[in-house]
Order: C-alpha cells, then sequence, then structure tokens
C-alpha cells in the first residue's frame, strides 16, 4: 500500500508529493507528512488509500442509491469499521454491473 499523496502544503503553498505515516490523537487518526521545502508538518484524515477500492470509484451516496444499503453502513464499511461480506460484494457487483476484481481488489 502507497501512502504517499500529492499535496498543497498549508504553509509554504507549494505542490509537493509526500509519503505519510499513520499518527494517533486523543480525538482522531490523523495521517502525518513533512514538507521538504519548509519543513512544516501536513495532516490529512481519511486519505483516499485508507478506504474500500469501489468507494474510491463511487460515491456513498450513489451506492446507497443503487445498492440499498444506508448510507451509515456503507461509510462503517468504507472505514473499515465493519468488515467486507460476501453478501455485500456480492449484491454491489450485481446491481453496478461490473466484476468482484475490478471493484474490490486493490490495484
Amino acid at each position: 500500500m502507497n501512502n504517499d499523496a500529492t499535496i498543497v502544503c498549508w504553509h509554504c503553498k507549494k505542490r509537493v508529493n509526500l509519503i505519510f505515516r499513520r499518527v494517533f490523537t486523543p480525538d482522531k487518526r490523523h495521517w502525518e507528512a513533512t514538507c521538504p521545502w519548509c519543513g512544516t508538518f501536513n495532516y490529512i484524515y481519511r486519505p483516499s488509500w485508507d478506504q474500500q477500492p469501489i468507494f474510491r470509484k463511487y460515491r456513498r451516496e450513489y451506492l446507497a442509491e443503487v445498492t440499498g444499503y444506508s448510507l451509515e453502513y456503507l461509510c462503517r464499511v468504507a472505514r473499515g469499521a465493519n468488515p467486507l461480506g460476501q453478501t455485500f460484494m456480492d449484491r454491489c457487483c450485481h446491481k453496478l454491473k461490473e466484476p468482484q476484481r475490478k471493484l474490490f481488489d486493490p490495484e
């Protein structure tokens, strides 16, 4: 899994590619990286690599409409709080008419 992302540093406003590492704060999980230009810590929350591949391709609202799952359930699955079940994968593949490997296997 790659933990790199291209972002704009909040301090120096330069576009940089950073390698993030997970840090835990008392209230949330964040990912942290240091800007090579100014040395400022940059934080992101809920990066795209922290989610299941299907949620990078389709928005949760659209999946809720198409599959019939609640938005709350889809959010828990996306974050990994609820494990991916075979029933969930089968329903998504059937409703979206795409193969399982395309929706759920990481690239």
